[in-house]
C-alpha cells in the first residue's frame, strides 16, 4: 500500500498520471486519486470550519465531499485499502496523524518542488482560474508590481487577517479556495502539509502560529521525511529513474521523461514568474519560507542518495526482475 502526500502545485498531478499509466488501483472518483475527505481543503472550507476534521467516514456529496477533511488513523486507512483493493491513495490536504507514518505495510511517498516556484505557480493558478480582483476599502497594494505579496503580509511579516484582505472570489470554486488560504500557501506550505496538526492545530490557517521553534520544527520535518519510503523533487526528476523503477516498480512516463512534469499554465498568460520576483517580494517569501527552503535542500539530498542506492542495487542484481 502507498499513501501519496500530494502537495498542491508541486507536480503532484504528474505523479498521479504516472501512477494511473502504471495501472495502480486507486480511488477512481477524481483524477488526482484521492477519496472524499483527502482532497484539497485549503480555502473557504477551512475558513468556516464546519467541515473540518470530520469524525465520520461519510462526508456527504458534491462540494461537501470535495471540501471535507477526514484525518484517518493507520487502522482506518489500512481498512480502506483492503476493502477496496487499492494500491495507492493520495492525500492533497495536510498529512494524517500529525505527519506520523504507518509502517511497515503502508509506504508513504511525496514529491516536493522549489518553494518559491511552488508559491508563484499556486498564485498564478488562483488568479487565472479562481480569484478575481475586487478591491475593498482603500487597499491598493496588490496593484504595485514590485509588492505583489505585500498584499498578503503585514509590515512585520505576519499574515493579514483573511477578513481584511482586499480581494474576494469571483465565484465559488469546486475545491473551495478563497483568500483564507492565501497566507498559508505562501508560508512554509510544504512543512504544513508534511506535519499537519503537529505543525499547528490549524495547519491550513496562516494566522495560527507553529507549535515549536524553527529549529525544532525543521528537525521534526526532516525526521518525518526520513520515514517516507519515497521522496522525489521536481528539480531532480530526471535522476529519479532508479527510484521510480525499483522502489515504486513503475515504468517511467516515456523514454525521455521519468515524470510528465509540465507547467499546465504554460499556455496561459501568467502574472509572475520566480525569476521576475522583485527584491521586496523575494526577500519576504524567503523569510516566510525558511523551513520549506531548508527542507527542500534536505529532500534533494535524499533523492540523490536514494537514486545512487537503487542504481547500485540494480547493477548488483539485487532485484529479481527489471521493470
Amino acid at each position: 500500500y502507498l499513501v501519496y502526500l500530494h502537495v498542491s502545485k508541486a507536480a503532484g498531478t504528474s505523479l498521479c498520471k504516472l501512477a494511473s499509466r502504471n495501472r495502480c488501483k486507486a480511488p477512481p472518483r477524481f483524477s488526482t486519486l484521492w477519496a472524499p475527505g483527502d482532497g484539497p481543503t485549503w480555502g473557504n472550507c477551512a475558513r468556516g470550519l464546519s467541515v473540518m476534521h470530520e469524525s465520520k467516514e461519510s462526508v456527504g456529496k458534491g462540494r461537501r465531499a470535495r471540501c471535507a477533511a477526514v484525518e484517518r488513523s493507520c487502522e482506518s486507512r489500512r481498512a480502506i485499502f483492503e476493502r477496496n483493493n487499492y494500491e495507492l491513495m493520495a492525500i492533497e490536504r495536510w498529512a494524517d496523524n500529525g505527519g506520523a507514518t504507518c509502517s511497515p505495510d503502508i509506504w508513504h511517498a511525496t514529491l516536493l518542488r522549489d518553494p518559491l516556484d511552488r508559491i508563484v505557480s499556486h498564485h498564478n493558478h488562483l488568479w487565472s482560474t479562481i480569484l478575481r480582483a475586487r478591491p475593498r476599502k482603500h487597499e491598493k497594494v496588490r496593484s504595485l508590481p514590485d509588492e505583489y505579496f505585500r498584499g498578503v503580509f503585514q509590515d512585520d511579516g505576519s499574515c493579514i487577517p483573511a477578513k481584511e484582505l482586499p480581494y474576494t472570489m469571483a465565484a465559488p470554486h469546486r475545491t473551495g479556495y478563497d483568500w483564507s488560504m492565501v497566507c498559508a500557501l505562501s508560508s512554509d506550505y510544504h512543512t504544513r502539509s508534511l506535519l499537519g496538526t503537529s505543525y499547528s492545530p490549524r495547519p491550513y490557517d496562516g494566522e495560527t502560529p507553529p507549535l515549536h521553534t524553527h529549529d525544532d520544527m525543521l528537525d521534526k520535518a526532516k525526521r518525518t521525511l526520513l520515514d517516507y519510503a519515497v521522496v522525489l523533487t521536481t528539480d531532480d526528476a530526471s535522476e529519479a529513474l532508479p527510484i521510480v523503477r525499483h522502489a515504486l516498480r513503475w515504468r517511467p512516463w516515456s523514454l525521455n521523461e521519468v515524470l510528465p512534469v509540465r507547467d499546465r499554465q504554460s499556455g496561459r498568460k501568467r502574472m509572475m514568474l520566480k525569476r521576475n520576483l522583485s527584491a521586496v517580494d523575494r526577500s519576504l517569501l524567503m523569510e516566510r519560507n525558511r523551513l520549506d527552503i531548508a527542507l527542500y535542500g534536505f529532500a534533494r539530498s535524499l533523492v540523490r542518495v536514494d537514486a545512487l542506492f537503487y542504481a547500485a542495487a540494480a547493477a548488483a542484481g539485487l532485484f529479481r526482475e527489471d521493470v
